[in-house]
């Protein structure tokens, strides 16, 4: 019905809404993205350190 769809990234600021098409912005974006991943902690890593910090104070 639509054809083939074109890749789109979204980001949304404080300053309002990016839409980004180009190959070489939605590179940045993944990468960025992954990287976040990667750094990202576990949900269970996630749910002990909040546990921490409410047991500690932040």
């Amino acid at each position: 019905m639509f054809g083939r769809e074109t890749p789109l990234g979204y980001i949304e600021t404080v300053a309002g809404e990016l839409f980004l098409e180009s190959s070489r912005d939605l590179a940045r974006l993944s990468a960025a993205y992954d990287n976040l991943r990667m750094l990202a902690r576990s949900p269970a890593e996630s749910m002990k350190f909040v546990k921490e910090l409410s047991e500690h104070g932040a």
